[in-house]
């Protein structure tokens, strides 16, 4: 299906992930997005591909280290925990689409740092020889590890934001 056609439009970040939320010195608790700089009008399941990577695999996106075998969905539980408290109503599209955020937006991301290795890294800055190719490998690696556990993932999702 279309999910752009029917998932509203929201001012999204763009960028959402651990290191761009501010966080509660005595609890740790999320308090807001920082680098405001990416705002713009968007789809709500973008910030949420976007972050449940970092949460659901918080190392660094150019580590070495191999991929998890599989999800924890704990950590996507605790994710979306923080999405039902969080207050913000999403539709049923939305819902549903929060899945399929999770395997686009790292893919996205990958075939961007393969493009720019490709290309001779011109955008993605880099610190040493392959780190784009390493950075576009793991966040492939990681949309084909959500892929496999899709309905896992969507169950889940439906378990904790109500049914859809």
């Amino acid at each position: 299906s279309n999910k752009h056609a029917t998932s509203p439009i929201r001012i999204c970040h763009n960028d959402t992930k651990l290191s761009n939320l501010l966080f509660h010195t005595e609890n740790d608790t999320a308090l807001c997005l920082v680098d405001l700089d990416t705002l713009m009008p968007g789809y709500f399941y973008f910030d949420f591909g976007d972050l449940s990577r970092t949460v659901l695999d918080p190392k660094d996106e150019e580590s070495r280290e191999p991929l998890r075998e599989k999800l924890d969905l704990s950590l996507l539980r605790a994710l979306l925990n923080g999405v039902e408290s969080s207050g913000v109503h999403l539709t049923k599209t939305e819902k549903d689409s929060l899945a399929y955020g999770m395997v686009l937006m790292p893919f996205l991301h990958g075939i961007r740092g393969l493009t720019d290795y490709l290309l001779g890294d011109p955008y993605y800055q880099v610190r040493y020889p392959d780190q784009n190719l390493i950075r576009a490998h793991n966040l492939i690696s990681y949309a084909r590890l959500v892929q496999k556990g899709f309905l896992p993932v969507q169950e889940m999702i439906k378990s904790e934001l109500g049914a859809t």
